[in-house]
């Protein structure tokens, strides 16, 4: 009878042994799989990190190239607006000149009407000029603001990439 029992635990014993030989196979399949699976998500999201990197790239070109047709065109609509005021200046001395001019020689009150309705002319081109001045003044506010926003922005984008471990390749 011992015999017997000797025999099934030799049995048993190889039939464990063969189990454990297909386990271990069968984990290194599961681990082969997953290390391919592993790999190939790190090669995905270093594709993904590079797109994202040339996009930013891109914004950063598009914020810089819009900030500088605003600067430009700001700074023609003020050295147009410049020449328009000192025009405006050179015609306001001049009709003060005429005015003066025609005090002297005629003293009746219909000219004087005339002259005051001039004169109510020239108040109104001088506050549209005071106007325009403040309109430019807010513009280049404005213009400083977004300047300063983009920079927040730059730095916000920097933050993002260093927060999820993107550097920048240059």
């Amino acid at each position: 009878m011992e015999r017997k029992g000797s025999f099934k635990g030799e049995k048993k014993g190889k039939l464990i042994k063969v189990n454990e030989e297909k386990l271990l196979k069968e984990i290194d399949k599961v681990e082969s799989r997953l290390t391919k699976k592993i790999e190939a998500n790190t090669n995905e999201i270093r594709s993904i990190e590079k797109r994202l990197n040339g996009e930013i790239k891109k914004l950063d070109r598009k914020i810089e190239s819009e900030v500088k047709k605003l600067d430009e065109k700001i700074e023609s609509e003020v050295k147009r607006l410049d020449e328009k005021i000192n025009n405006i200046g050179a015609e306001v001395i001049k009709h003060s000149l005429m005015f003066e001019e025609i005090k002297k020689n005629m003293v009746t009150k219909e000219i004087y009407n005339v002259l005051d309705e001039m004169v109510v002319i020239l108040r109104r081109l001088d506050q549209e000029r005071v106007f325009t001045v403040e309109w430019i003044r807010r513009i280049e506010r404005d213009v400083e603001k977004n300047k300063i926003d983009i920079e927040k922005n730059k730095e916000d984008i920097k933050k993002i990439k260093e927060k999820i471990g993107m550097t920048e390749e240059s």
